[in-house]
C-alpha cells in the first residue's frame, strides 16, 4: 500500500480546461451554430413559401437534429468538463460520466496519444468508479470500459497551461511523480 500525503482540511479544488481548450471548444461550437443558423435563414423564405423540394426539407431537418446538438455539446463541454481534487481522491467529470478514484489507486502512465486531441499526461486507476450520466445510457458502446481505458488526460486542465493542476497533484499525490 502506497502512503499518500494529502492535506486533510482542504476544500475540493476544481480545475477546468486550459484557456486554449476553452477557445477551441467555444469557437468550434459558435462556428457550427452560426453555420446552421445561416443555412436555415437562407432557406427560410423558400421553406415557409413551400418552394423547397422534400429532399431539401429533409436535409434541413437532419441538419437541425444532428448538427445543432454537436455545436451545443462543444459550447457546453468547457463548463461541464472538469477535474475535482479532494482529500479523498480525484474526480474527472465529463458530459457522459464521472470517473472517481482514490489517491492510492492512481497511477501515472505518462504521455499517451489521445486520438485527434493529441497527447496528454494520463492518470489511470483499475479501482476507479465510473458513474454514467442519465442520458449516457442511450449511447452505444461500453462507456465505463472506455473511461477506464482512457483515464484522465490531466494535461488539458488547470490554469496557466496546467501548472496549477500539476502543483496540486504534486501536493496531494506525490507518488504520481507529475
Amino acid at each position: 500500500m502506497t502512503l499518500v500525503a494529502v492535506p486533510m482540511d482542504e476544500s475540493p479544488r476544481t480545475h477546468y480546461y486550459t484557456l486554449s481548450w476553452w477557445i477551441l471548444f467555444l469557437s468550434m461550437g459558435s462556428l457550427i451554430e452560426a453555420m446552421v443558423l445561416i443555412v436555415f435563414i437562407a432557406n427560410l423564405a423558400d421553406l415557409v413559401g413551400g418552394k423547397l423540394p422534400f429532399r431539401e426539407v429533409l436535409s434541413l431537418v437532419l441538419l437541425l437534429l444532428l448538427i445543432v446538438p454537436t455545436g451545443a455539446i462543444a459550447l457546453i463541454a468547457p463548463f461541464a468538463t472538469k477535474i475535482v481534487l479532494s482529500p479523498q481522491g480525484i474526480e474527472y467529470r465529463t458530459l457522459a460520466y464521472v470517473f472517481r478514484s482514490g489517491w492510492g489507486d492512481l497511477v501515472n502512465v505518462g504521455f499517451r496519444h489521445m486520438g485527434r486531441p493529441g497527447r496528454s499526461l494520463v492518470l489511470k486507476s483499475q479501482k476507479a468508479e465510473v458513474v454514467l450520466r442519465q442520458w449516457a445510457y442511450l449511447l452505444p458502446g461500453d462507456i465505463r470500459r472506455h473511461a477506464l481505458r482512457r483515464g484522465i488526460p490531466i494535461s488539458w486542465f488547470g490554469s496557466d497551461k496546467g501548472r496549477q493542476l500539476l502543483s496540486d497533484l504534486r501536493e496531494m499525490a506525490p507518488h504520481l511523480n507529475v
